[in-house]
Protein backbone atom coordinates (compact mmCIF):
# COMPACT_ATOMS: atom_id res chain seq x y z
CA UNK A 1 0.00 0.00 0.00
CA UNK A 2 2.85 2.37 0.85
CA UNK A 3 4.55 1.63 -2.48
CA UNK A 4 1.33 2.47 -4.31
CA UNK A 5 1.27 5.88 -2.66
CA UNK A 6 4.82 6.64 -3.82
CA UNK A 7 4.04 5.47 -7.34
CA UNK A 8 0.96 7.70 -7.34
CA UNK A 9 3.04 10.70 -6.22
CA UNK A 10 5.47 10.18 -9.09
CA UNK A 11 2.77 9.65 -11.72
CA UNK A 12 0.63 12.56 -10.55
CA UNK A 13 3.54 15.00 -10.30
CA UNK A 14 4.88 14.09 -13.74
CA UNK A 15 1.37 14.35 -15.17
CA UNK A 16 0.96 17.75 -13.53
CA UNK A 17 4.16 19.00 -15.17
CA UNK A 18 2.95 17.79 -18.56
CA UNK A 19 -0.50 19.29 -17.97
CA UNK A 20 0.91 22.71 -17.08
CA UNK A 21 2.86 22.88 -20.36
CA UNK A 22 -0.19 21.81 -22.33
CA UNK A 23 -2.28 24.49 -20.64
CA UNK A 24 0.31 27.17 -21.40
CA UNK A 25 0.50 26.37 -25.13
CA UNK A 26 -2.93 24.90 -25.95
CA UNK A 27 -5.41 26.50 -28.39
CA UNK A 28 -8.08 28.61 -26.63
CA UNK A 29 -10.77 25.93 -26.93
CA UNK A 30 -8.61 23.40 -25.07
CA UNK A 31 -6.97 25.51 -22.38
CA UNK A 32 -9.93 25.25 -19.97
CA UNK A 33 -9.82 21.44 -20.16
CA UNK A 34 -6.08 21.38 -19.41
CA UNK A 35 -6.54 23.84 -16.54
CA UNK A 36 -9.23 21.62 -15.04
CA UNK A 37 -6.97 18.58 -15.43
CA UNK A 38 -4.09 20.38 -13.69
CA UNK A 39 -6.31 21.40 -10.80
CA UNK A 40 -7.61 17.83 -10.40
CA UNK A 41 -4.08 16.34 -10.46
CA UNK A 42 -2.85 18.91 -7.93
CA UNK A 43 -5.76 18.27 -5.55
CA UNK A 44 -5.24 14.48 -5.63
CA UNK A 45 -1.47 14.88 -5.25
CA UNK A 46 -1.81 17.19 -2.26
CA UNK A 47 -4.40 14.86 -0.79
CA UNK A 48 -2.01 11.91 -0.91
CA UNK A 49 0.99 13.84 0.42
CA UNK A 50 -0.90 15.75 3.09
CA UNK A 51 -3.41 13.11 4.12
CA UNK A 52 -1.58 9.79 4.15
CA UNK A 53 2.12 10.62 4.57
CA UNK A 54 3.69 12.02 7.72
CA UNK A 55 7.00 13.33 9.05
CA UNK A 56 10.02 12.66 6.90
CA UNK A 57 7.92 10.68 4.44
CA UNK A 58 5.86 13.77 3.73
CA UNK A 59 8.96 15.93 3.19
CA UNK A 60 10.48 13.29 0.93
CA UNK A 61 7.22 13.03 -1.02
CA UNK A 62 7.24 16.81 -1.55
CA UNK A 63 10.77 16.57 -2.93
CA UNK A 64 9.83 13.64 -5.17
CA UNK A 65 6.76 15.54 -6.33
CA UNK A 66 8.79 18.61 -7.24
CA UNK A 67 11.31 16.52 -9.16
CA UNK A 68 8.52 14.65 -10.94
CA UNK A 69 6.81 17.92 -11.84
CA UNK A 70 10.07 19.35 -13.16
CA UNK A 71 10.75 16.21 -15.20
CA UNK A 72 7.27 16.22 -16.72
CA UNK A 73 7.46 19.94 -17.44
CA UNK A 74 10.88 19.81 -19.12
CA UNK A 75 10.18 16.68 -21.19
CA UNK A 76 6.84 18.09 -22.36
CA UNK A 77 8.46 21.44 -23.18
CA UNK A 78 11.18 19.72 -25.22
CA UNK A 79 8.62 17.68 -27.15
CA UNK A 80 6.46 20.72 -27.81
CA UNK A 81 9.35 22.84 -29.10
CA UNK A 82 10.36 20.07 -31.51
CA UNK A 83 7.00 19.18 -33.02
CA UNK A 84 6.61 19.29 -36.80
CA UNK A 85 3.52 20.67 -38.46
CA UNK A 86 1.43 17.96 -40.10
CA UNK A 87 0.19 19.05 -43.50
CA UNK A 88 -1.46 17.14 -46.32
CA UNK A 89 -0.60 18.38 -49.80
CA UNK A 90 -3.07 18.01 -52.66
CA UNK A 91 -2.30 15.28 -55.16
CA UNK A 92 -0.51 16.41 -58.31
CA UNK A 93 -2.75 15.75 -61.33
CA UNK A 94 -1.16 17.43 -64.34
CA UNK A 95 -3.45 18.01 -67.31
CA UNK A 96 -2.13 17.18 -70.81
CA UNK A 97 0.38 19.65 -72.26
CA UNK A 98 -2.14 20.99 -74.78
CA UNK A 99 -4.45 22.00 -71.90
CA UNK A 100 -1.82 24.05 -70.09
CA UNK A 101 -2.88 27.44 -71.34
CA UNK A 102 -2.10 30.18 -68.82
CA UNK A 103 0.46 31.76 -66.52
CA UNK A 104 0.02 31.31 -62.77
CA UNK A 105 1.18 34.10 -60.46
CA UNK A 106 1.59 33.13 -56.80
CA UNK A 107 1.59 36.06 -54.39
CA UNK A 108 4.07 34.81 -51.77
CA UNK A 109 4.56 36.55 -48.44
CA UNK A 110 5.15 35.84 -44.77
CA UNK A 111 1.60 35.46 -43.54
CA UNK A 112 0.24 34.82 -40.07
CA UNK A 113 -2.49 32.38 -39.01
CA UNK A 114 -5.82 34.19 -38.46
CA UNK A 115 -6.34 32.19 -35.26
CA UNK A 116 -3.79 31.28 -32.57
CA UNK A 117 -1.24 28.75 -33.73
CA UNK A 118 2.14 28.10 -32.08
CA UNK A 119 3.77 26.68 -35.22
CA UNK A 120 5.21 29.91 -36.69
CA UNK A 121 6.99 30.70 -33.44
CA UNK A 122 8.15 27.12 -32.97
CA UNK A 123 9.82 27.36 -36.38
CA UNK A 124 11.27 30.75 -35.42
CA UNK A 125 12.73 29.29 -32.23
CA UNK A 126 14.31 26.51 -34.26
CA UNK A 127 15.91 29.05 -36.59
CA UNK A 128 17.21 31.14 -33.69
CA UNK A 129 18.65 28.07 -31.96
CA UNK A 130 20.30 26.87 -35.18
CA UNK A 131 21.89 30.30 -35.66
CA UNK A 132 23.02 30.51 -32.04
CA UNK A 133 20.92 33.62 -31.37
CA UNK A 134 20.28 34.29 -27.68
CA UNK A 135 16.57 34.39 -26.90
CA UNK A 136 14.15 33.13 -24.26
CA UNK A 137 15.66 30.09 -22.45
CA UNK A 138 13.89 26.90 -23.49
CA UNK A 139 12.33 26.07 -20.08
CA UNK A 140 10.50 29.42 -20.08
CA UNK A 141 9.26 29.36 -23.66
CA UNK A 142 5.83 27.90 -22.82
CA UNK A 143 5.12 31.16 -20.94
CA UNK A 144 5.90 33.06 -24.14
CA UNK A 145 3.11 31.12 -25.85
CA UNK A 146 0.78 31.89 -22.95
CA UNK A 147 1.26 35.63 -23.56
CA UNK A 148 1.13 35.10 -27.33
CA UNK A 149 -2.26 33.38 -26.98
CA UNK A 150 -3.51 36.18 -24.71
CA UNK A 151 -2.76 38.72 -27.44
CA UNK A 152 -4.72 36.70 -29.99
CA UNK A 153 -7.66 36.51 -27.60
CA UNK A 154 -7.39 40.21 -26.79
CA UNK A 155 -7.56 41.39 -30.42
CA UNK A 156 -9.77 38.56 -31.66
CA UNK A 157 -7.36 37.19 -34.27
CA UNK A 158 -4.88 38.42 -36.86
CA UNK A 159 -5.96 40.28 -40.05
CA UNK A 160 -2.46 39.94 -41.54
CA UNK A 161 -3.42 37.45 -44.26
CA UNK A 162 -6.49 39.47 -45.25
CA UNK A 163 -4.37 42.59 -45.82
CA UNK A 164 -2.22 40.66 -48.29
CA UNK A 165 -5.26 39.10 -49.93
CA UNK A 166 -6.57 42.63 -50.48
CA UNK A 167 -3.24 43.70 -52.00
CA UNK A 168 -3.17 40.62 -54.24
CA UNK A 169 -6.65 41.53 -55.39
CA UNK A 170 -5.40 45.03 -56.25
CA UNK A 171 -2.54 43.57 -58.28
CA UNK A 172 -4.89 41.27 -60.15
CA UNK A 173 -7.25 44.15 -60.90
CA UNK A 174 -4.34 46.20 -62.28
CA UNK A 175 -3.24 43.32 -64.51
CA UNK A 176 -6.81 42.83 -65.74
CA UNK A 177 -7.06 46.56 -66.50
CA UNK A 178 -4.05 46.17 -68.78
CA UNK A 179 -5.97 43.64 -70.86
CA UNK A 180 -4.56 40.38 -69.42
CA UNK A 181 -7.55 38.17 -68.73
CA UNK A 182 -5.81 34.79 -68.74
CA UNK A 183 -3.27 34.98 -65.91
CA UNK A 184 -4.49 33.27 -62.74
CA UNK A 185 -3.54 34.42 -59.25
CA UNK A 186 -2.93 32.38 -56.10
CA UNK A 187 -1.93 33.12 -52.51
CA UNK A 188 0.94 31.48 -50.62
CA UNK A 189 2.20 32.16 -47.10
CA UNK A 190 5.33 31.04 -45.33
CA UNK A 191 3.71 30.78 -41.88
CA UNK A 192 0.10 30.11 -42.78
CA UNK A 193 -1.89 28.04 -45.23
CA UNK A 194 -1.69 27.68 -48.15
CA UNK A 195 2.10 27.27 -48.24
CA UNK A 196 4.13 27.69 -51.47
CA UNK A 197 4.24 23.95 -52.17
CA UNK A 198 0.45 23.64 -51.92
CA UNK A 199 -0.10 26.75 -54.05
CA UNK A 200 2.18 25.56 -56.85
CA UNK A 201 0.51 22.13 -56.95
CA UNK A 202 -2.91 23.76 -57.26
CA UNK A 203 -1.61 26.02 -60.01
CA UNK A 204 -0.22 23.05 -61.95
CA UNK A 205 -3.43 21.09 -61.49
CA UNK A 206 -5.34 24.06 -62.94
CA UNK A 207 -3.30 23.84 -66.13
CA UNK A 208 -0.57 26.46 -65.70
CA UNK A 209 2.07 26.43 -68.42
CA UNK A 210 4.41 28.49 -66.21
CA UNK A 211 4.45 29.55 -62.55
CA UNK A 212 5.86 32.85 -61.31
CA UNK A 213 6.16 33.72 -57.62
CA UNK A 214 5.62 37.40 -56.75
CA UNK A 215 7.90 37.49 -53.70
CA UNK A 216 6.42 40.06 -51.32
CA UNK A 217 9.27 40.22 -48.81
CA UNK A 218 11.54 43.18 -48.12
CA UNK A 219 14.83 41.30 -48.53
CA UNK A 220 16.36 38.01 -49.54
CA UNK A 221 16.55 35.97 -46.34
CA UNK A 222 16.14 32.55 -44.80
CA UNK A 223 12.40 33.12 -45.15
CA UNK A 224 12.44 33.56 -48.91
CA UNK A 225 14.79 30.58 -49.15
CA UNK A 226 12.41 28.48 -47.04
CA UNK A 227 9.63 29.08 -49.56
CA UNK A 228 11.90 28.16 -52.46
CA UNK A 229 13.01 25.01 -50.63
CA UNK A 230 9.38 23.93 -50.14
CA UNK A 231 8.88 24.06 -53.90
CA UNK A 232 12.22 22.36 -54.67
CA UNK A 233 11.36 19.47 -52.35
CA UNK A 234 8.37 18.65 -54.57
CA UNK A 235 10.75 17.61 -57.38
CA UNK A 236 8.67 19.19 -60.13
CA UNK A 237 11.46 19.41 -62.73
CA UNK A 238 10.01 16.44 -64.63
CA UNK A 239 6.73 18.31 -65.23
CA UNK A 240 8.42 20.60 -67.75
CA UNK A 241 6.63 23.63 -66.26
CA UNK A 242 9.07 26.51 -65.53
CA UNK A 243 8.82 27.87 -61.98
CA UNK A 244 10.61 31.06 -60.95
CA UNK A 245 10.72 33.48 -58.01
CA UNK A 246 10.74 37.25 -58.51
CA UNK A 247 13.20 39.37 -56.54
CA UNK A 248 11.97 40.79 -53.20
CA UNK A 249 11.29 44.50 -52.71
CA UNK A 250 14.54 45.57 -51.03
CA UNK A 251 15.79 47.75 -53.91
CA UNK A 252 12.46 49.41 -54.63
CA UNK A 253 13.05 53.22 -54.48
CA UNK A 254 9.54 53.88 -53.22
CA UNK A 255 9.85 51.32 -50.45
CA UNK A 256 13.18 52.86 -49.41
CA UNK A 257 11.56 56.29 -49.32
CA UNK A 258 8.77 54.95 -47.14
CA UNK A 259 11.19 53.63 -44.52
CA UNK A 260 13.33 56.78 -44.61
CA UNK A 261 10.23 58.94 -44.15
CA UNK A 262 9.15 56.86 -41.20
CA UNK A 263 12.60 57.09 -39.61
CA UNK A 264 12.80 60.87 -40.07
CA UNK A 265 9.25 61.64 -38.98
CA UNK A 266 8.90 58.99 -36.28
CA UNK A 267 5.35 58.39 -37.48
CA UNK A 268 3.65 55.06 -38.21
CA UNK A 269 3.34 54.03 -41.83
CA UNK A 270 -0.14 54.75 -43.13
CA UNK A 271 -2.18 52.42 -45.28
CA UNK A 272 -1.70 54.81 -48.18
CA UNK A 273 2.08 54.65 -47.80
CA UNK A 274 1.99 50.88 -47.74
CA UNK A 275 -0.11 50.81 -50.89
CA UNK A 276 2.38 53.14 -52.59
CA UNK A 277 5.14 50.59 -52.03
CA UNK A 278 3.43 48.08 -54.31
CA UNK A 279 3.75 49.72 -57.74
CA UNK A 280 7.35 48.43 -58.01
CA UNK A 281 6.00 44.93 -57.38
CA UNK A 282 3.35 45.48 -60.04
CA UNK A 283 6.02 46.72 -62.48
CA UNK A 284 8.16 43.64 -61.86
CA UNK A 285 5.14 41.40 -62.15
CA UNK A 286 4.22 42.89 -65.52
CA UNK A 287 7.81 42.43 -66.70
CA UNK A 288 7.80 38.82 -65.50
CA UNK A 289 4.57 38.09 -67.35
CA UNK A 290 6.17 39.30 -70.58
CA UNK A 291 9.13 36.91 -70.22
Amino acid sequence: MQALKWISVVILSVGLGIGVVQYLVAPPLRMAAYLLLCVALLVVLLGIIGGSLHGWSRLLAIGVGLLGFLAGYLVSTYQFLNIEEARELPELNLPPVEQRDHTAVIYFTHGEPPAYSPMPWIETFKELDADGVSFIPKPFRPFFFLNFRKEYLRVGGSPHNFVHQDMAGSLEAAIRAKGDQSTRFYMAFLDSNPRPDEAVIRALNDGAREVKFATVFVTVSSHTKAGQDMVKELGLESTGVPICFAEPLWNSPRLQQMFVARALMGAPVSTGMVRQSYPPLLKRLRSALKM
